[in-house]
């Protein structure tokens, strides 16, 4: 409840010893409110009751107006009117002074309280805070709070007027007859309200169980300023002195007008020239957007359980050429990134290619054991795994620590790179850098030793390889850069970059090297080296050589005896060491871009189940692939315990990546339905999920979904089909009209999905749909539950009658329009704007809240209309030993009674009557099963053949322990009952009054014996005296003074 920032508001009934606590929201006529907080020195001056706080050291200006002891001048007073707080007038202040005086004992110009501890802080910096709230309340039960944040001053004192003055206040004497000359001339004065040194500003909609907002996004901050900065630099400036003639060119030209032609009849079409092109301009650049002045934000989610959600533009996937300063929407558009953040801590990435994405905190990840020199090499037990991808066909893609990527096919076939040493160098020390960065966990430092680690012993590994003759284990293991793949079927082979040849002057020497990309030196050297249409003493030589037959023949040798001593001159060229290619026996694959060199097969384990017909191979890498018949699936089982099963149906494929602690990722690709499709759905832990769609731009700059089939057929190579000719010629015209009007073209074209649209589903029934582009709707649960679907229809409807808030991201903002016709709109820098469907206006100026804990409202709010439903307070009861309540109200019961019963780990006990004295009221329970361990998604069962299986082993126990939650339903009351009620509690205060009367005249016949007691013995005191009086007549003179 504290984090949806409500007023609080509590008091203690010492009776019944409990304290009552009320969080509420203030119902706003106007929709909007402006109210202020100050703390610590600014709390000071002024203050009636102000206790004496730890403050920063002040600086002297405000040590003597403010905590000095001294008295300060009398601060403005403000009054409320219908348009706010204003100054009073001089009369009117006087005024309100004395009645001010006559009514409080304290008198406010008296001098502040000083402080008796000071903080060793600037104040300048640390201190004067302050913070000012916005409110605003749409129909939908929504909140839209904005709150600055403020703390240190810039100016400890008014800036100077031209004339070196500056009008102080004039204080009035103690009792408020003052100079109204004086007064006249304090009206004039502008109370100096210096400004924040630092101020940070949030805005956040608070609706239901959900908080979420807007901030910019600052990766895409950063890519536009480097982007400025390129083009300040790449343009060129132009001479000053040849503007004019370059000017009259360009005009001439335009108009096609000839050196030799007068200047009258140039000058007379010079105004309408420009003005034409800026027309054409216009009509070409409508669906241009430019990236320097585009505005990404990113949208942020956070849930009543502490999950979290961000969707933001991904534009890391580059949507237009590079070097290229705008892009058109017809053609092309950035796609969208959602990330979702279970309480485990796990993270879930949808990127806009339809990929899946998941990583853990690395806490979670390191192994308690096995800490020797083999285990420390790539793709070992000690290089953990920090992330996993899953494309929408179902393959699965390992990302492990030392950069080692391991891929899986759903059909078994497996391929692995291990990284280079200088790779592996550059990841160590980029993991170096990000342990030093202030605020980094221990996980960061620990990745970073670890890394370390790795390192030395994969250059310890390779130092004892030569790279001229490699190792078959080195081979099989994977040599630094090169792809190891090893199919479903036992083959095994290697395959890397092919590394153009180099001959150097001289020498015809060649260059080999094992990563993927060609060194720096051999990029360098055939720059150098000229191309073969040079000239060269044999066709196509890369170093030219003198021409021969330009020399004279001497005239006194012949010219047989000439040849031969020039062949006997030239020594013979050395052969060329042997190539990579050669080395490894491998051919030219792919058009010749790369190299491929067999291996010796893997062993393999065939064996088939007679009694279920099960097929299983295993080989000695670790994987088993289990083939069903009947079922036609198959499923792969990883050496880690990754499950990647795929089955076939008459519509298309299902494959299923799923491992303990993961979330699962379930890829549909429908390739043979009759209108192709694929969706890929995630089961996340804690009960959400993900539905994520492949869409592509069509002809009509629309999001449809992607067609599996074509993209697949388009890998295998087969022939398009034909196409209609209205068909063919839309393409044509679309074509053209990109060749016309777009700068650049899509580099994502060949690509299967460009804008993947994302549904999330939270297991209270909070909906957020990305469609792809950058719009995102946020409708709650609660919504939902009252329709009764999330379907597309049902979500349009929901949008009719004003429910649904719409983020941009793309450019930078969230949008609603209420039932009752007001715009809210929140912006990424943490601005908020509002216009309201009744009100006279709203462009009117934001209150400065000079007087903290009052309201401001809005200037009409005198006849706006109160909202028909309020923000619903939340009322708690805290009994003295420690049990508490809390007063619901019926639709708060029934939407945590529908959560409970989907709950599948819950039970509902509902409608019991409760015994006497509550007979009349019912009882109704939630018993919910909680885990003490970390909850994960529960791997699907798995048939095994008898012969593999053998001893299944029971799974283990895992610790719970019940959560339990009851609700007291009261009969309702009738009028009648209520006026019942009230004479009988009216009677029953009374008897309360009379017996506490009572109660306090319980002893007074004690205390009056006691009294009558005291009496009795001073009289037997004086009688005695007055015998002893008698008995000596001498001292009767001194007995009457002392009875006296």
């Amino acid at each position: 409840a504290s984090c949806r920032d409500y007023f609080v508001d509590m008091k203690y009934m010492e009776r019944q010893d409990c304290l009552l606590v009320a969080m509420h929201h203030r119902a706003l006529p106007g929709r909007v409110l402006w109210h202020s907080w100050e703390g610590d020195l600014l709390t000071l001056a002024g203050s009636e009751t102000q206790e004496l706080k730890l403050c920063p050291i002040p600086t002297f200006n405000d040590w003597w107006q403010l905590v000095s002891g001294q008295p300060s001048p009398a601060p403005p007073v403000y009054a409320e009117t219908e348009e706010g707080f204003t100054t009073l007038p001089s009369s009117k202040k006087a005024k309100k002074r004395k009645e001010s005086k006559g009514s409080h004992a304290h008198d406010p110009l008296k001098a502040p309280k000083c402080p008796k501890q000071v903080l060793d802080l600037d104040a300048r910096e640390v201190g004067y805070c302050k913070a000012i709230e916005k409110i605003l309340v749409p129909s939908d039960r929504s909140i839209i709070l904005r709150t600055a944040y403020q703390r240190g001053v810039q100016n400890c004192v008014p800036e100077l007027s031209r004339d070196g003055q500056v009008l102080k206040p004039v204080a009035d004497d103690e009792d408020g007859d003052g100079d109204d000359s004086a007064e006249e001339e304090a009206d004039d004065f502008d109370p100096f309200v210096p400004l924040p040194r630092k101020e940070l500003h949030s805005v956040r909609v608070i609706k239901d169980n959900l908080t979420f907002g807007m901030v910019s996004d600052a990766a895409w901050l950063d890519t536009v300023e480097a982007m400025r900065g390129r083009v300040s630099v790449e343009e060129p400036t132009p001479p000053e002195e040849d503007e004019d003639a370059k000017r009259a060119e360009a005009l001439r030209a335009a108009q096609g007008i000839a050196d030799g032609d007068g200047e009258a009849e140039a000058e007379e079409p010079a105004e309408e020239a420009p003005h034409e092109e800026d027309e054409g301009e216009q009509a070409v650049n409508v669906t241009e957007r430019y990236l320097q002045e585009s505005r990404f934000g990113c949208l942020w989610l956070v849930f009543k359980d502490g999950t979290r959600c961000t969707v933001r533009m991904h534009h890391e996937r580059l949507w237009y050429t590079p070097g290229d300063t705008s892009w058109d929407v017809s053609s092309s558009r950035p796609g969208v990134q959602v990330t979702y953040t279970p309480p485990s801590g796990a993270v879930v990435q949808a990127f806009s290619d339809a990929s899946i994405r998941q990583s853990w905190p690395p806490q979670r990840l390191f192994p308690p054991a096995g800490r020797e020199a083999d285990e420390m090499l790539p793709g070992q037990a000690q290089d953990i795994e920090l992330a996993r991808l899953v494309t929408p066909f179902g393959v699965l893609v390992i990302e492990r620590l030392s950069g080692r990527k391991d891929v899986h096919h759903p059909s078994g076939t497996r391929a692995w790179r291990n990284p280079t040493i200088e790779e592996l160098q550059e990841r160590s020390e980029h993991f170096k850098e990000l342990a030093k960065k202030k605020g980094c966990d221990v996980a960061a430092r620990a990745c970073a030793e670890r890394l370390a680690e790795i390192c030395a012993a994969w250059e310890a590994n390779q130092g004892e390889e030569d790279d001229m003759d490699p190792s078959e284990q080195n081979k099989y293991f994977g040599m630094p850069g090169h792809w190891r793949v090893t199919t479903c079927s036992g083959r095994r082979f290697g395959r890397t970059l092919k590394v153009e040849e180099v001959a150097e002057p001289g020498t015809a020497t060649g260059s080999r090297t094992g990563s993927q990309r060609p060194s720096a030196d051999a990029d360098r050297v055939s720059k150098d080296v000229p191309s073969s249409h040079g000239t060269g003493s044999r066709p196509g030589s890369k170093i030219p050589s003198k021409d021969i037959s330009s020399k004279e023949p001497s005239k006194d040798v012949p010219a047989e005896a000439e040849d031969d001593e020039d062949l006997e001159s030239e020594p013979e060229p050395p052969e060329p060491p042997p190539s990579l290619q050669d080395i490894l026996e491998a051919v030219l694959v792919d058009e010749g871009s790369n190299i491929e060199y067999e291996l010796d097969p893997v062993p393999m384990l065939v064996q088939r189940d007679p009694h279920t017909g099960i097929t299983s191979t295993s080989n000695e890498e670790g994987m088993l692939i289990l083939a069903y018949p009947e079922e036609e699936s198959n499923v792969c089982i990883l050496p880690d315990g990754t499950r990647v099963s795929q089955t076939e149906d008459a519509e298309g494929t299902e494959v299923v990546v799923e491992k303990e602690g993961a979330a699962r990722v379930t890829c549909h690709v429908k390739d043979k339905a009759y209108v192709p499709h694929s969706m890929v759905k995630v089961e996340i832990e804690d009960g959400a999920t993900m539905e994520v769609v492949p869409r592509r731009l069509n002809l009509k700059a629309e999001l449809v979904a992607a067609d599996p089939q074509a993209f697949l057929a388009k890998l295998r190579g087969e022939p398009e089909e034909d196409i209609s000719p209205a068909l063919e010629i839309a393409q044509q015209q679309n074509a053209m009209s990109q060749h016309e009007f777009c700068r650049n073209s899509d580099p994502r074209e060949d690509s299967y999905s460009t804008n993947a649209s994302v549904i999330l589903r939270h297991v209270e029934g909070t909906l957020v749909h990305s469609k792809g582009a950058g719009e995102v709707e946020v409708v709650s649960g609660r919504d939902i539950a009252a329709i009764g679907s999330d379907n597309e229809k049902a979500l349009k409807t929901l949008q009719d009658k004003g429910c649904v808030y719409l983020a941009q991201v793309d450019y930078d903002r969230i949008y609603l329009r209420d039932d009752d016709g007001n715009h809210f709109e929140v912006k990424g820098d943490q601005s908020l704007d509002f216009k309201l469907s009744v009100s006279m206006g709203d462009d009117f100026a934001s209150p400065r809240c000079v007087v903290p804990q009052k309201p401001f409202k809005h200037p009409d709010a005198s006849f706006l209309p109160l909202p028909e439903e309020a923000p619903q307070p939340r009322l708690f009861v805290v009994w003295g030993d420690g049990e508490a309540e809390e007063l619901l109200l019926r639709r708060d019961y029934e939407e945590a009674m529908r959560l409970a019963r989907k709950d599948p780990n819950t039970l509902v006990v509902e409608g019991e009557r409760m015994a006497w004295p509550m007979s009349c009221c019912k009882s109704h329970s939630i018993h919910r099963i909680m885990h003490m361990d970390p909850v994960t998604v529960p791997v699907r069962p798995l048939e095994l053949p008898p012969g593999i299986c053998g001893t299944v082993e029971q799974p283990e126990m895992k610790r719970t322990f019940t959560q339990f939650r009851q609700f007291i339903e009261y009969p309702e009351i009738s009028d009648q009952k209520l006026k019942e009620w009230e004479s009988a509690y009216e009677v029953y205060r009374q008897q309360e009054e009379e017996q506490r009367l009572l109660q306090n005249t319980l002893g007074e016949g004690l205390k009056n014996a006691r009294r009558s007691m005291n009496a009795t013995l001073q009289v037997e005191q004086l009688a005695k005296l007055s015998q002893a009086a008698a008995s000596e007549p001498e001292a009767s003179e001194q007995a009457r003074d002392g009875g006296a």
